[in-house]
């Protein structure tokens, strides 16, 4: 057996293990099971997509003879498969200008927004036949949830609207969340790997973070199906929020890149640009997502990078 072979099934065995650590029942076992894409992402980023999938493989038996074949199942869907695509797709490079371009940063989001739209379909057509679709199913598990929960507090049956509205939103916040996992691991393994010197690319830059221009007619679309009832407003209303998610990642990039040409002054203005995030929240957020948006097609980030550079404090008249 090859070393590379042997790194990756201990890479495989070692996320297995990290996701069994949700047997303990406690915060530091889902902590744990948090982190279970990381050797499989440190396995790919270092090794090639084929040591991610074979890493995969391993987790995910390890995964089906601890917690059953469906969670197995569970979890070759959500993290083998888009772990050693991933994977593959951040190891392409091609020369541009005697120098090697890296795939891009927005597109791996882009790829992860696709994986979040099929699993969307696939959820909906497998629904497709219960009462209500997926989402009278999500309203039906959260109403279970509130009762167990609220059974011994006063006004317990005033909760089903209440688990209807959560229902609407139940699959954006489950994407976001998977996609903040993938993306938390992946930093993680590269960085991991660039610090024993194991790492194939370069470090992220998060200022070169742009998504590919179909993804506005794609966010359109969405915002179309949103006006729907039913399944088709559910899959529309979560694809349309997790394409504006990207588009405000796109312009925290663009302003962080832009925020370059302040000098000194950048590192306060940018504190300034999370705490208005923080406080105000969802207004700031929309304005940022329509900035990367905007920025998208006018290529503000590029005509500033290319003008001259902002006076230092003081300089002028």
């Amino acid at each position: 057996m090859t070393k590379p072979a042997i790194i990756a099934l201990l890479a495989g065995g070692l996320s297995g293990l990290l996701h069994l650590a949700l047997l303990a029942g406690s915060a530091g076992g889902v902590i744990l099971a948090w982190l279970s894409p990381l050797p499989l992402f440190a396995a790919g980023l270092w090794l090639g997509w084929q040591a991610a999938a074979l890493a995969g493989l391993v987790a995910t038996l390890l995964i089906g003879l601890g917690f059953g074949p469906l969670a197995g199942l569970w979890f070759g869907l959500i993290q083998w498969l888009p772990v050693a695509g991933l994977t593959r797709l951040a190891l392409l490079a091609r020369e541009e200008s005697g120098t090697a371009e890296w795939y891009p940063l927005g597109r791996l989001y882009a790829w992860l927004a696709g994986y979040v739209g099929l699993g969307l379909v696939g959820m909906a057509l497998y629904f497709s036949g219960s009462e209500g679709g997926l989402e009278g199913q999500l309203t039906a598990v959260i109403e279970r949830a509130t009762r167990q929960v609220l059974a011994m507090m006063p006004g317990s049956a005033e909760q089903a609207p209440r688990a209807a509205a959560m229902a609407a939103w139940v699959p954006l916040g489950f994407a976001l969340s998977w996609s903040a996992m993938q993306a938390l691991n992946a930093f993680l393994a590269q960085g991991l790997l660039a610090r024993f010197g194991r790492a194939v690319r370069p470090a992220w830059g998060f200022s070169d973070f742009a998504l590919p221009r179909w993804m506005a007619p794609a966010l359109g679309a969405a915002a179309l199906l949103m006006l729907l009832e039913g399944t088709v407003g559910l899959v529309g209303r979560t694809l349309a929020g997790y394409l504006i998610v990207g588009y405000a990642l796109a312009g925290l990039a663009a302003l962080h890149a832009l925020s370059h040409r302040l000098g000194d002054r950048r590192k306060f203005a940018l504190i300034a640009l999370y705490v208005l995030l923080a406080v105000v929240g969802m207004p700031i957020a929309l304005a940022v997502a329509l900035f990367g948006l905007l920025e998208q097609w006018f290529g503000w980030r590029a005509r500033m990078a290319s003008g001259p550079p902002a006076l230092p404090p003081g300089a002028g008249g």
